[in-house]
């Protein structure tokens, strides 16, 4: 039997899924401290780093007391594929897991972040994963970050992620519309949302009709719309 492990935990909260496919459903999220990334329009960049914002080491055992009992459960970040989710793969509980698309699930991680903190986990098992919901946010050229192209090949070669940008204006649908064609996404898997952390910027008509000419879904953000920036939400 695996030995148990830890899990860093910035926060556990309930609420509605605000974005892409799932929008509107009741949930638990999980918060996971550590990012591999550091997107300049990030809105939990207290969830980076070691040193980045308040958060706890939490045993699997705790961890899955605390997520038992809710039937979809949103696992997020900080990069939640850093750690071994499989193990919260709990019998009932719809999972839904959003990720940058950078890193291939299948293999087995080794990473060590840019403030030197060490993260490590075994390979994740695509028998399991791909009957739960991934949402794989592809950074653009507007997060100041690199991305991964062989990562986001192997993301778009299965049948079973969706895939959400966030745009900020007409340029980074230019830039969607060539990520898409160059990794043959089709527009039905497709979400794009708006950049902002307050209501006015989710209330710009011209650019959702933008996205809707483009095949795409829009993906309102719906914990921006009715709550603003207050964490926990």
């Amino acid at each position: 039997m695996p030995r148990p492990v830890r899990f860093p935990v910035n926060e556990i909260f309930d609420s509605l899924q605000g974005e892409g496919p799932r929008c509107g459903i009741r949930a638990r999220f999980v918060r996971f401290q550590f990012c591999n990334l550091t997107c300049s329009w990030c809105d939990t960049k207290e969830s980076w780093l070691a040193k980045s914002g308040a958060w706890n080491w939490v045993e699997e055992t705790d961890l899955i007391d605390r997520l038992r009992g809710a039937r979809d459960l949103i696992l997020t970040g900080g990069e939640p594929l850093l750690q071994p989710l499989d193990r919260l793969a709990l019998p009932g509980a719809r999972i839904h897991v959003e990720t940058n698309g950078t890193i291939i699930p299948t293999r087995p991680l080794e990473a060590v972040l840019r403030d030197g903190t060490p993260l490590g986990r075994p390979a994740l098992r695509e028998e399991l994963i791909r009957d739960w919901t991934w949402v794989v946010s592809p950074k653009l050229s507007n997060s100041g970050q690199p991305g991964s192209p062989e990562a986001l090949a192997w993301w778009a070669s299965r049948p079973w992620p969706f895939f959400k940008f966030i745009a900020a204006g007409p340029t980074d649908l230019e830039e969607i519309a060539e990520t898409t064609r160059q990794f043959r996404l089709p527009g039905e898997r497709v979400w794009v949302g708006l950049e902002g952390r307050t209501r006015d910027s989710q209330c710009r008509p011209a650019l959702v009709e933008a996205i809707i000419s483009n095949g795409w879904n829009y993906s309102p953000r719906l914990h921006v719309i009715l709550w603003g920036a207050e964490k926990g939400r």
